[in-house]
């Protein structure tokens, strides 16, 4: 397990467990939503989704290089800016 762990993205490593540990505190779906979209807005922008897409699904050589490199290299600031809210007008709503 710990070497599939070392193969995955450091920063989707990191989302994930902080995501694990706020979906605590949600009150409903509907917080989790906000949650879930304000992530993926944000991930998808980032460098390793592309990257992971390269090398798994376009190359298929699963030899991604991910921007950090390390778990160490994924800083509280960078997690933090992936959880804040997105602004007015921006965040998620259920219809």
């Amino acid at each position: 397990e710990l070497a599939t762990l070392r193969s995955k993205s450091p920063q989707a490593c990191k989302v994930s467990l902080r995501q694990l540990h706020d979906s605590l505190e949600c009150p409903d779906f509907a917080a989790n939503m906000v949650m879930e979209y304000r992530i993926a807005s944000r991930v998808l922008t980032r460098p390793d989704f592309a990257e992971g897409v390269r090398a798994v699904i376009v190359d298929k050589t699963n030899d991604a290089k991910w921007d950090p490199a390390t778990p160490e290299g994924v800083t509280d600031e960078l997690i933090d800016s992936i959880f804040a809210p997105l602004g007015e007008g921006n965040e998620w709503k259920p219809l």
